[in-house]
């Protein structure tokens, strides 16, 4: 799929296309550590140095990102405690961010365009 993408940008001939093909190169993608039904891909920014682990998830039998609202808050937190910054992120209600992300999802209702929220939530 990436392969696809940068090919049809590698076609194109605009600015926006020489960007995007730009900030894919400066990425190094390591290869998929599988654990059933769930993989995680280190993604690595070539010019910091600095690594993120992307959550995968299978569903329908394809592989898609997971960019739910808790993923993101788990990587966010992930990123935080490695720059020590864990314990200045507070919020109104004192609850952890995760845990209000969390209470908060599980109210939202389902609709055809959002039909993975409540799964994910703990």
């Amino acid at each position: 799929m990436m392969q696809m993408a940068m090919q049809n940008m590698q076609n194109g001939e605009n600015s926006h296309s020489d960007k995007m093909l730009e900030m894919i190169n400066s990425f190094k993608m390591n290869d998929a550590v599988v654990n059933g039904d769930n993989a995680t891909v280190t993604v690595t920014d070539k010019k910091s140095n600095e690594s993120t682990d992307f959550l995968l998830k299978k569903e329908d039998g394809e592989w898609k990102v997971a960019f739910d609202m808790s993923t993101l808050m788990e990587m966010a937190n992930k990123k935080m405690k490695e720059h020590g910054l864990e314990n200045r992120v507070e919020t109104d209600s004192g609850k952890t961010p995760n845990a209000t992300v969390d209470s908060t999802m599980k109210n939202v209702p389902q609709s055809p365009q959002m039909p993975d929220t409540v799964k994910h939530v703990k």
